[in-house]
């Protein structure tokens, strides 16, 4: 596995790109071992503002 300041850095540039397909491996992110990573995860998902990411979000919470 990569070092989890790649696994950041990776999540942080799909939230600039904002493409759907990035939401998809978002979606991997946010079961990773690191909490850095989940939690760049989770940032990136609330700058997308849409139903879907906000619903990601509460089910990778609970």
């Amino acid at each position: 596995m990569k070092f989890w300041g790649v696994r950041v850095e990776f999540a942080k540039q799909l939230r600039k790109i904002k493409l759907d397909q990035a939401f998809d491996e978002l979606i991997v992110g946010l079961q990773d071992q690191d909490a850095r990573v989940r939690y760049a995860v989770v940032e990136t998902w609330a700058q997308h503002k849409t139903p879907e990411s906000y619903q990601a979000i509460a089910q990778g919470i609970v």
